[in-house]
């Protein structure tokens, strides 16, 4: 066995230690105790020093068969840590010191030692936690239980973003409909404020595990709905003209109303490394009034670092259309671009390409078709300009195909809004299961279709796991002709 010394407490502390959580239920229940102590028994033969324990691990048994153990080793020659939590103590009175000492003297009895090696009191704790919490930056965040009012009182100091776990107050992230079976097993929806997000159902028992359960879940979610990635993609084609090869365009896509830092600094600033020639924005900007609070600051910032480019996507006309109206104002103040079915000219020296967007199919339903829109370009520009088309939706490839579209930028499929290893994308943008066309390049013939994994939650199901916020930073270049 490896040993350790922590800190500067003179204690040689085995790498690995022993956790008595997961003594034999069933044992326990018989009250085969003796049985369970075995363990810790068998565990100091291979070298392990270190015991953690608490009152409430398995059926409230834990404690006690670990003193068992414990008065059968030298007492000197091993380290025990035990804990305690808000409930227990305010089921002996008051939480004061004197109800936390007498919880100590409790556990000191249960475990038959006259000492712990690792127990401090509750003001201590919160004091470290407080430590803890000061250094988090402004764009990260603080993921605490709600119902815990020392928690709570110290994320009232917090500038950094706040996200609550908890059953019994109103948090970010409860259980609805929570129940336990016999053995104590809890079976529960898992809700983002109010809304369900799937359902849950333990195989270990008791209700702190519905906590541990939680705040895993508020954790997976934060990671998964605020971290950002830049990931980048080459497109090539022999038909793109040798001046524009290498020209960078980010994409950004289903922001829906997500901050990523205060004014959004992380996001610009992910933008501002990409040395983008062109920015893209494709659809889904904001769900809800108040969702546009952030914006003309945001197009203001993008469109000092380039050209921005803007189609719509679904949600921008299932809105209203006053907010609608709202959000084309900015972006004409903020100089950015609307191709509404329409496209633009770029050129470089003699050479020519075409950026071009369509409205999302929710818009009018009397709206120029992507073949019509396809069709002026070529009629006007030539048969052989390469087109770059904008587009919200994702499930088009085969009609950009038919057409003949070079590339083509899109988002809408969040991703697949859950991912997981060797299954990939879960969860569609429209209730279904392992959608198709949800992130990265696709092609088809001649034409690649570029998919964003978004930037925001989806409406539907407002988490993210296993799929990080994303922003495509795509190099066009010129494939070599010969090799075509």
């Amino acid at each position: 066995m490896y040993y350790k010394n922590y800190g500067n407490t003179g204690m040689r502390v085995s790498a690995v230690g022993l956790g008595t959580m997961r003594y034999d239920d069933t044992a326990v229940s018989a009250g085969r105790l003796e049985e369970c102590a075995e363990i810790p028994l068998y565990a100091y033969e291979k070298g392990i020093n270190y015991f953690d324990t608490a009152p409430f691990y398995c059926q409230d048994k834990s404690e006690i068969i670990t003193g068992m153990a414990l008065s059968q080793l030298p007492r000197d020659k091993v380290y025990v840590s035990s804990k305690t939590n808000f409930n227990a103590i305010r089921a002996m009175g008051p939480i004061s010191r004197d109800t936390f000492r007498r919880r100590l003297e409790e556990t000191l009895t249960r475990l038959k030692t006259d000492h712990l090696d690792f127990y401090r009191d509750i003001d201590h704790i919160q004091e470290t936690f407080g430590k803890f919490l000061a250094l988090l930056p402004e764009n990260g965040a603080a993921i605490g239980n709600g119902d815990d009012a020392r928690i709570m009182q110290l994320f009232e100091s917090l500038t950094c973003r706040r996200l609550t776990f908890g059953i019994d107050k109103p948090c970010d992230y409860m259980p609805l409909n929570l129940t336990y079976d016999e053995f104590g097993h809890a079976s529960f929806d898992f809700s983002f404020r109010g809304q369900s997000l799937g359902h849950i159902d333990l195989e270990v028992p008791g209700s702190f595990q519905v906590y541990n359960a939680l705040a895993a879940l508020t954790a997976a979610g934060w990671l998964g709905n605020c971290t950002l990635v830049t990931t980048p993609y080459r497109l090539e084609s022999a038909r793109l003209p040798a001046a524009f090869s290498g020209l960078r365009i980010v994409q950004l896509s289903d922001l829906h109303g997500a901050r990523f830092g205060r004014d959004n600094a992380r996001l610009l600033e992910a933008v501002r490394r990409a040395e983008p020639d062109l920015i893209a924005l494709t659809g889904d900007l904001a769900d809800e009034v108040a969702g546009l609070a952030d914006i003309p600051a945001l197009l203001t910032a993008l469109r000092a670092i380039a050209p921005v480019f803007y189609v719509t996507g679904n949600h921008e006309w299932v809105c209203p259309r006053r907010m609608r109206q709202a959000l084309f104002d900015m972006l004409d103040a903020a100089g950015a671009v609307r191709l509404e079915n329409s496209y633009r000219v770029l050129t470089n020296g003699g050479a020519r390409m075409v950026v071009a967007g369509v409205d999302d199919p929710n818009g009018p339903a009397d709206q120029k078709t992507p073949a019509a829109l396809v069709r002026e370009i070529r009629e006007k520009e030539g048969e052989d300009v390469y087109i770059l088309m904008l587009a919200h939706r994702n499930d088009q490839l085969s009609q950009w195909a038919e057409l003949g579209v070079d590339a083509v930028l899109a988002g809408h499929a969040h991703g697949g809004i859950v991912r997981l290893p060797l299954l990939g994308p879960v969860f569609g943008t429209h209730y279904e299961f392992f959608p198709e066309y949800t992130a990265g390049v696709y092609t088809r013939g001649r034409t690649q279709l570029v998919v964003s994994r978004g930037l925001g939650p989806s409406h539907r199901l407002p988490l993210r796991i296993a799929n990080p916020p994303e922003v495509p930073v795509v190099t066009l270049a010129r494939a070599d002709v010969n090799n075509f």
